[in-house]
């Protein structure tokens, strides 16, 4: 009982380092929805919680030289349970007000701020209190030791919580039941820790009555904080934390048509008509460019699954036809399957894995690759950007190959994404063109689609009937101030965020 004891506060140290850990990692699935998975709102995320994690430390080392209270300490432990407990109840409706206001830079630093800051000040005090308290029982002359044990099982924590968060917790748990979990964790120590130092005396009665009560007032507003992020309405029939986004299935209306619409964090990712079977997103109709040899069997490789619409397609037209298709969400499938009308074919494989990966390993050589993976709206995967990532395809191209992709953006006289990529791609396929997809101006955001043939000699002979299409003339001169990505260098955020303020 004795070794216990003594060592109580190092398990406190340990709860508390895997607490902020796994907040933080949660962090950005939080904010991913708002300001993509960017750069931004990753360094925003880090910069916050170790800035306010360095202001703990040094108040708490202070807080603690002036009252080294055990009560104080558990106290702060509880109040740190609490503030984490808040953000859910207040994050959907402040983060769509920010993203809103602010361009994905400042819109970052200022949600990651509000929903972050307090939390992890509050637990950056403990190490500093935890030394204190443990130094008073072994003397001045061990608090090497005991500075040293605490930043042991205060990091050894952290690495336990960025583990089971990331292996465990996310892929089976939703992110605001796993803080509600975590939340509580910190709360529980925090009451436990103050009961043990108090007894359980009439005289600490009543501020036992007190944390009971603020913890039933906290849960109601986690509760109704979980019903907002849920997203629940009239016209949803799913709303889920998948591995990588939040996912959205609901019925709504497209251009004057009944519709049911996947949403990947924020960004709509595919859809369906409910009255046809039609392709319902003009990029994906030129589709139609792909003329495949009726003699042979066809190879197509699809990068980005949404809800298999293009997959679809091309089984349907076509009865030589297999379909690899690739994605790293895993729920896509199933969620096709149920709600978009997939009907499960030996001809559409599916891998759950990151483009690059997969094409490293892939010995196969395909007829046609199609690239269209999103993270969400602000951010595409860098990896899948780069000109090495165009090389690996031109790898697993057969000699007659097509590669197209589906790439957002607008032409600028500026260094900008869509000429950027333009150039990168042509680097690898000379023989590329650009689609504008919309008649609204090439000048405004859109989607454009890049068509890239292995052949030299090959050209497009028509563009699909029935929508807008255009190629544009790119001169080099266009693409002289331009850069090409390549995995050293790929300032995508970085140009994305130019792009999108105003659309």
């Amino acid at each position: 009982m004795k070794i216990i004891k003594d060592n109580i506060l190092y398990t406190v140290v340990f709860i508390t380092g895997a607490v902020i850990l796994s907040v933080e990692i949660l962090a950005f699935r939080i904010l991913s929805p708002f300001f993509g998975n960017t750069i931004y709102s990753t360094s925003s995320i880090i910069g916050v919680v170790l800035g306010a994690l360095s202001l703990g430390y040094y108040f708490g080392g202070k807080f603690s030289d002036k009252r080294p209270s055990p009560q104080l300490l558990y106290l702060i432990i509880s109040f740190g349970g609490l503030s984490c407990m808040l953000i859910p109840a207040i994050s959907e409706t402040m983060l769509l007000n920010i993203s809103l206001n602010y361009d994905v830079r400042a819109g970052s630093v200022i949600a990651s701020t509000v929903l972050f800051f307090i939390p992890s000040f509050l637990l950056g005090t403990v190490s500093p209190f935890v030394i204190k308290l443990q130094s008073l029982k072994a003397g001045k002359e061990l608090i090497g030791t005991v500075s040293g044990k605490v930043f042991f099982f205060s990091t050894l924590g952290s690495i336990f919580g960025t583990l089971l968060t990331g292996f465990y917790i996310v892929p089976n748990f939703g992110i605001f039941e796993s803080i509600a979990v975590a939340s509580l964790i910190l709360v529980f120590v925090g009451v436990l820790g103050i009961s043990a130092v108090q007894g359980f005396n009439p005289r600490t009665k009543h501020k036992q009555k007190y944390v009971v009560l603020i913890l039933i007032i906290f849960s109601v507003l986690f509760v109704a904080g979980k019903e907002v992020n849920s997203y629940h309405g009239e016209n949803v029939m799913y709303a889920d934390d998948g591995l990588y986004e939040r996912i959205r299935v609901f019925d709504t209306v497209y251009k004057d048509r009944p519709v049911r619409m996947l949403l990947l964090d924020k960004s709509p990712a595919s859809a369906i008509y409910l009255d046809s079977d039609e392709l319902v997103y003009d990029y994906s109709k030129f589709i139609d460019l792909f003329v495949p040899d009726e003699n042979r069997k066809i190879d197509v490789l699809i990068i980005g699954a949404g809800a298999y619409s293009i997959p679809k397609e091309l089984v349907r037209r076509f009865n030589n036809i297999e379909v690899d298709v690739l994605d790293i969400e895993p729920k896509l499938y199933d969620i096709s399957v149920e709600y978009f009308g997939l009907v499960p074919d030996p001809r559409i494989k599916s891998y759950f894995e990151d483009g690059r990966s997969f094409l490293l390993k892939s010995d196969k050589k395909y007829d046609l690759v199609l690239s269209d993976a999103y993270y969400s709206y602000y951010s595409i995967p860098t990896h899948l950007t780069t000109q090495e990532y165009f090389q690996n395809i031109n790898e697993v191209l057969k000699d007659n190959g097509m590669f197209m992709a589906n790439v957002i953006g607008r032409i600028t006289q500026d260094t900008n994404f869509l000429l950027s990529e333009f150039k990168t791609v042509r680097s690898v396929f000379e023989n590329t063109y650009m689609i504008d997809t919309s008649p609204i101006g090439n000048t405004r955001l859109q989607n454009f689609v890049f068509v890239s043939y292995k052949d030299p000699e090959k050209v497009i002979s028509g563009l699909p009937d029935g929508i807008y299409g255009e190629v544009i003339e790119i001169t080099d001169m266009e693409l002289k101030n331009q850069v090409i990505l390549t995995d050293n260098f790929a300032p995508v955020e970085y140009m994305l965020q130019k792009d999108y303020p105003g659309d």
